[in-house]
């Protein structure tokens, strides 16, 4: 049987505290102990910041969160995914629901500010290091990755485009 993913919006108390659960595990616990997870950050509930959790099968097993940057740009922030089910090709999956879903939005660009070790992944999933635009000032040894999206709305030109900023 073919593994069902669903990347959707944090709703109910229970997505959250599965969210910050895996991010405080995962990302913070793991990458950055010397910082105090804070799940009442305002950057939570920032109306252009879009909490996600990927569910594969009905379980949630990551979480992204989606900062619109403006009409044309996206960032993907603390992507996490339980450390049980890591190198399986969820991340790979919830990159790619979440790629689709800021294209269907308009964004043609997306930036990551990855951690060292996650950098391999991230260049094998289609980014690239560079200068990629970005709201935030990088974090303390974070490398800026970055990727062009193909826009769904270049369709009508007779397929799928790179889009261009």
């Amino acid at each position: 049987m073919e593994a069902r993913y669903r990347l959707r919006r944090v709703e109910s108390l229970t997505d959250w505290h599965a969210y910050h659960n895996i991010r405080r595990t995962e990302l913070f616990g793991t990458l950055c102990p010397e910082i105090v997870y804070d799940s009442n950050h305002p950057d939570e509930r920032e109306p252009s910041n879009l909490p996600h959790v990927l569910e594969l099968d009905g379980t949630i097993v990551g979480t992204i969160r989606i900062d619109l940057m403006g009409a044309r740009c996206a960032a993907f922030r603390l992507i996490a995914i339980r450390r049980a089910l890591q190198k399986q090709g969820h991340g790979t999956q919830m990159l790619a629901l979440a790629e689709q879903l800021v294209a269907e939005l308009g964004c043609a660009q997306v930036t990551i500010q990855a951690a060292p070790s996650a950098l391999s992944f991230y260049l094998r999933n289609g980014y690239a290091e560079g200068d990629w635009h970005d709201i935030i000032v990088p974090l303390r040894g974070a490398v800026c990755v970055g990727k062009m999206l193909r826009s769904p709305f270049s369709e009508r030109s007779g397929g799928w485009q790179q889009a261009v900023v």
